[in-house]
């Protein structure tokens, strides 16, 4: 599941951090541009996030519904006393901790849901999300170049090279993890 998971996920919060610009743009509209470095922040943390949600499927399943109690009060303490103090630093802070959180979750989680039901390490556990996140990796490359090269580019063709590009990374990503 969790490979599975990642297939999908992975190269989805990949095209949200790249293409952030765009998808802004038509999405919010030229006065929303500011807005694109929390796009590509909170992109990063829905990645993160992604991860950890076939584990729940298992604690229901083993009957362990504690574990998950327990976690939810570590989760909801950690993140309001992290919240509380980031708020009041800056909304940079405040975005960068939720993605700093969730993944020091990501582990934390894997010791008290996964390896506590299932004794599972932590390497078979991470091994099942290596391959997709590489090939998530392995198509942004290239287009990176063409990315940073569209940045002198005027808005509006600057824009249309971006869904070119767009439609390069998906193109690049199914024959990677197809063909590999």
């Amino acid at each position: 599941i969790l490979n599975l998971l990642s297939f999908v996920n992975f190269p989805i919060f990949a095209v949200l951090a790249l293409f952030a610009e765009p998808i802004v743009a038509l999405c919010y509209g030229e006065k929303m541009m500011e807005m694109v470095w929390f796009v590509r922040v909170l992109s990063l943390w829905g990645l993160f996030q992604s991860i950890g949600t076939p584990a729940g499927i298992l604690m229901v399943s083993l009957g362990r519904t504690d574990l998950g109690f327990r976690w939810t009060l570590v989760r909801i303490v950690t993140m309001f006393i992290a919240t509380y103090i980031a708020c009041h630093i800056s909304i940079f802070a405040m975005a960068w901790t939720q993605v700093l959180l969730a993944f020091i979750f990501l582990f934390a989680y894997w010791r008290m849901m996964v390896f506590a039901m299932i004794k599972l390490p932590l390497r078979p556990y991470l091994s099942s999300v290596s391959f997709p996140l590489m090939a998530t990796v392995v198509a942004a490359l290239p287009v990176l170049p063409l990315f940073f090269f569209s940045s002198t580019l005027e808005a509006p063709i600057r824009i249309s090279v971006l869904w070119l590009l767009l439609v390069l990374y998906i193109v690049c990503y199914f024959i990677f993890y197809f063909l590999v």
